[in-house]
């Protein structure tokens, strides 16, 4: 039985016209986490238009998507860590891809908040640096390369097959999050061109004729709990 049945939630509604004062009230409830039994966010226009966040207070039932998400917790503990320390930003980011696998925008909004850095800042870094993405990320990086030995030698096909058998487009994940496609301009074995990497594994002189074999090899090891 929980400790309270009454529902107490807060909710707080930011929109362009909001005030920023002093850490702010997200910031505030970021950093004092422990406090609160769960939090959510939700957009509206891809949030760029309004923030509205509800937080339970801790003893209360709430039904909140990320009740049970420890996540972001360990987001709350990470900005907590750096707060108000010069050139935190990039330790933060990197850390909270690593507990999120990719930097999606409530993240964003949270440590723009935590550490008191305008969201286009945030923004700039994640896309100015490539280690940084803010797009769910597949299982396994299938990287091809588009150099020019690798190129010449079919590489394109090669990568429109993949498109084809995924069913997505360069820098999507396939639906059922196992792989993400992207594209590479060297990887250093031009004398296997065309080249593909799947993780750590490399592949080269490829033929599209090749690509649903290699793939199925990963789906049947997901299948098979062996990955």
């Amino acid at each position: 039985m929980p400790l309270f049945t009454e529902k107490k939630v807060i909710t707080i509604t930011f929109t362009n016209n909001t005030p920023q004062t002093g850490w702010g009230v997200l910031q505030f409830i970021v950093l004092n986490a422990y406090k609160i039994a769960n939090w959510c966010m939700l957009y509206g226009d891809e949030g760029k238009e309004r923030v509205k966040l509800e937080a339970a207070i801790k003893g209360c039932q709430c039904q909140s998507l990320r009740a049970q998400d420890d996540r972001y917790q360990k987001l709350a503990d990470i900005i907590a860590q750096y707060a108000g320390q010069p050139g935190a930003l990039i330790p933060v980011l990197h850390q909270a891809q690593e507990v999120f696998g990719y930097l999606p925008h409530d993240v964003q909004v949270l440590v723009a908040e935590g550490l008191d850095v305008p969201l286009s800042e945030i923004d700039g870094v994640i896309t100015f640096y490539s280690l940084f993405t803010s797009q769910p990320q597949g299982k396994y990086k299938v990287g091809v390369c588009l150099g020019t030995a690798c190129y010449v030698k079919g590489s394109a096909l090669v990568l429109e097959e993949l498109k084809k058998q995924l069913g997505i487009d360069i820098n999507q994940t396939s639906p059922d999050g196992l792989f993400t496609l992207e594209v590479t301009r060297c990887v250093g074995a031009c004398g296997l061109a065309p080249v593909m990497t799947i993780g750590d594994d490399v592949y080269g002189r490829l033929t599209p004729e090749d690509i649903p074999g290699i793939l199925d090899k990963y789906i049947q090891a997901e299948k098979n709990g062996k990955a």
